[in-house]
C-alpha cells in the first residue's frame, strides 16, 4: 500500500508534446472530435418592452446557425487547417442534413457521425 508514504517526483518527460500546438503545426493532423452537433435559433424581440396585443405574441428576429461543442471545435480546427472527424449523432431529417452539408464544405469529416433514422436533431432555442 502507497498509504502514507511519499511518492519520488516526476521528472518532466522531454518527449511530450505541447499542450497547445501552433496553427502551422495542425496541417495534415487527424483529430477526432466526440460530442453534439446542434442547430442553434437565438430569438431577440424587436422591443423588449412591448408584449403584443394579447400578451402571446412577440415581434422580434430569428437568426439560426449550425453549433453544438464538437462541431463548433472541429469547424476551429478546419480553419487552422487540421482534418477534424467528427464522432456524433443526428436525425434523419432536414436538420441534420444541414449540419452534415455544411461541416463537410468546412472540410470536416462526417463519415463517422450516425444518422438516426426514427430520431430528430438536436436543436437549442434561447
Amino acid at each position: 500500500s502507497h498509504f502514507g508514504s511519499k511518492r519520488p517526483a516526476r521528472t518532466p518527460c522531454p518527449e511530450r508534446r505541447p499542450a497547445v500546438m501552433a496553427a502551422e503545426q495542425l496541417p495534415n493532423s487527424a483529430v477526432l472530435v466526440c460530442g453534439g452537433a446542434v442547430v442553434d435559433c437565438i430569438v431577440k424581440p424587436f422591443d423588449a418592452s412591448q408584449r403584443g396585443a394579447s400578451r402571446t405574441s412577440l415581434p422580434g428576429a430569428a437568426r439560426v446557425s449550425l453549433g453544438g461543442v464538437a462541431r463548433n471545435i472541429a469547424e476551429v480546427i478546419a480553419r487552422l487547417g487540421g482534418a477534424p472527424r467528427l464522432l456524433s449523432a443526428v436525425g434523419a431529417d432536414e436538420a441534420g442534413e444541414q449540419l452534415l452539408s455544411a461541416a463537410q464544405k468546412l472540410g470536416i469529416d462526417v463519415a463517422r457521425v450516425a444518422r438516426v433514422p426514427a430520431g430528430r436533431t438536436a436543436t437549442f432555442t434561447a
